[in-house]
């Protein structure tokens, strides 16, 4: 009887082993790869503003550029992770801690209807929220295009 015990706790443990070391089999685990309700080319077009002064985040399968023009962050392939943390997405380049942009999608009242809207944080904890929209038709006041 112990014999059997040694032997399925041995078989057991053979099994398990790899996976106890490589760290588990975790659902959160970081990847390089947007997810699809994310992908397209989002903007904050305001009334009071001119289209180069609008916020653009565009964001692929692979990459993700934040900003427009000379100011603009782009990363790419390897260098983008990407984690689901509740609802939200965060993205940050791979490696760095401090530079993570958190991404949700949701319905945002907006000129009067609902519309499908990009909200993005600069840290997990920030109470002011960015919104972007699918293309640049409808222009948002001030207050539509940030959430306090």
């Amino acid at each position: 009887m112990l014999k059997k015990r040694l032997a399925s706790f041995a078989l057991a443990l053979t099994i398990t082993a790899p996976i106890l070391v490589s760290g588990g089999v975790t659902a959160n685990a970081a990847s390089h790869t947007a997810p699809s309700v994310l992908r397209h080319d989002w903007w904050a077009p305001t009334k009071t503003s001119s289209k180069k002064d609008w916020g653009r985040v565009k964001i692929t399968k692979h990459s993700i550029s934040i900003g427009q023009g000379v100011v603009k962050d782009v990363y790419t392939g390897s260098q983008m992770s990407v984690k689901k943390t509740g609802k939200w997405y965060r993205i940050s380049k791979t490696g760095e801690s401090g530079s993570a942009n958190y991404y949700r999608v949701t319905k945002r009242k907006i000129a009067g209807k609902y519309r499908t809207a990009l909200l993005r944080k600069t840290y997990a904890k920030s109470s002011v929220t960015f919104v972007y929209l699918i293309g640049t038709k409808v222009k948002m006041s001030s207050s539509e295009s940030m959430l306090f």
